[in-house]
């Protein structure tokens, strides 16, 4: 996809994802932690969810849900988001992380003690793919992917950042 600023991102999500039969609290996909959710490439320099620098280059996707305290309330619409990760890194997509293993391997990524997130939405669109840009100047990615009982509708923020 060409953003507003004539970059591109490129996103290869996997040929199928496993979905989880509980969610957990607060979240908005039924994914489970650290789940490998494909690769993304960004052409030129980019920002996360948080503004932190992305340099151009191809990295892995991890799903986590952003922790449930007083640190975070109130910074995201949801709890859900998707981690890059080096993918030298992270060679065996089948490899699960415990939540500060993902959180690590994130944080190499921005070189800070926060890693690089993009927030997963809720998938409201009516139709799919298609890419939106919304009230707050997000661009949102609006997409399917399959599981292991059909279709997952997702929407990924690639452009716009959220309150601190």
């Amino acid at each position: 996809m060409t953003l507003d600023d004539g970059s591109t991102v490129d996103l290869w999500p996997p040929a199928q994802i496993q979905t989880s039969a509980k969610t957990r609290e607060d979240a908005t996909y039924p994914l489970a932690p650290s789940l490998f959710f494909g690769v993304i490439h960004f052409a030129k320099n980019a920002r996360d969810a948080r503004g932190n620098a992305i340099s151009p280059g191809t990295y892995n996707l991890r799903y986590e849900l952003q922790p449930n305290d007083g640190n975070h309330l109130g910074t995201s619409p949801t709890r859900d988001f998707l981690l890059l990760v080096p993918t030298a890194a992270d060679t065996n997509p089948a490899e699960s992380y415990s939540f500060d293993q993902v959180i690590h391997l994130s944080e190499q990524v921005t070189g800070k003690k926060h890693p690089a997130v993009f927030n997963l939405v809720p998938a409201d669109a009516q139709q799919f793919p298609s890419v939106v840009t919304d009230s707050g100047d997000h661009i949102i990615l609006f997409f399917r992917v399959k599981t292991q009982s059909g279709e997952l509708p997702l929407a990924l923020v690639v452009k716009g950042t959220t309150e601190e």
